[in-house]
């Protein structure tokens, strides 16, 4: 065989073998030792329903979400990518995406000011005072659009 095509045939083998797990706790503890998460400090975990959960993790200055589905018996995880360049004029700045079906508002808050709450649409959402980062997570999208954005930074 020729290197590319081992090299094909390695990955094919390697994505066809997803991970899969017996309970929600059996899925955290493999993820506790992946070596992405060993510098990681979860922020939130959050049931979103009786077949899938939602977490936050804080890992050096980014934020990774992580979402761990029951499919059938077996529970499979997807993660975020951590990466995320949060910059602007602004007092924040925000991303939104999907894991899983579960839609994600994320951001980060760029004011030098010290933060008391921050909201949209009056609901409050998660805050992480040590890393700036905010977070909430939605079964259904969030309809933000740019000029109608209603996120409240509440200064102490």
């Amino acid at each position: 065989m020729k290197p590319i095509t081992i090299a094909v045939f390695a990955f094919l083998l390697l994505a066809g073998c997803e991970q899969r797990f017996d309970s929600f706790a059996e899925t955290r503890a493999y993820l506790n030792e992946l070596d992405e998460f060993q510098e990681a400090q979860l922020l939130k975990s959050e049931q979103i329903s009786d077949k899938q959960e939602m977490s936050a993790y804080r890992r050096g200055s980014g934020i990774l979400f992580v979402s761990i589905k029951k499919e059938e018996d077996e529970y499979v995880w997807e993660s975020s990518d951590s990466d995320w360049d949060f910059a602007g004029d602004g007092d924040f700045s925000y991303e939104l995406l999907a894991i899983d079906g579960v839609h994600v508002l994320f951001g980060k808050v760029l004011s030098e000011h010290e933060i008391k709450s921050i909201s949209l649409d009056g609901q409050p959402l998660q805050y992480d005072p040590d890393s700036n980062f905010f977070f909430a997570f939605r079964e259904e999208p969030f309809v933000i659009e740019e000029e109608n954005v209603d996120i409240t930074v509440a200064m102490e």
